[in-house]
């Protein structure tokens, strides 16, 4: 999957903001980790959604999930969604306690997608 690829962008940017030494770096970082989190879903909707008939129908199928349990979903509601218009409107929170947050973030995307991979019966796609 095409989102796989967008995760593991996200992984780099993560480094990247745990190891900027200046605000502007972080910063710079952070935003890109944001935008990228966010990407993970764009790209497996738009992209990945495409490759197969059994790969749509189990995004579709998660998506239902995650609307219907927004608080067992909150990495993506309360942050990922949530950050992007900090980041986009108001350059907000960009701050190192937010790692942690987007640490999780990353992992819920990596579960989401595990998921989707075993429910589509097309691991690795």
């Amino acid at each position: 999957m095409q989102a796989r690829l967008v995760l593991a962008d996200c992984r780099a940017a993560l480094e990247q903001a745990e190891r900027a030494s200046d605000p502007v770096a972080f910063r710079v970082h952070w935003a890109a980790l944001v935008a990228l989190l966010r990407a993970v879903g764009h790209v497996l909707d738009k992209v990945d959604g495409r490759q197969s008939k059994s790969l749509r129908r189990a995004i579709d199928a998660r998506w239902r999930v995650w609307n219907a349990d927004r608080a067992g979903n909150r990495a993506y509601w309360s942050f990922i969604e949530a950050e992007r218009a900090n980041v986009l409107k108001a350059y907000e929170s960009a701050n190192r306690p937010a790692l942690d947050v987007a640490r999780k973030a990353l992992a819920w995307w990596a579960a989401e997608l595990d998921a989707i991979e075993a429910a589509a019966g097309e691991e690795g796609v």
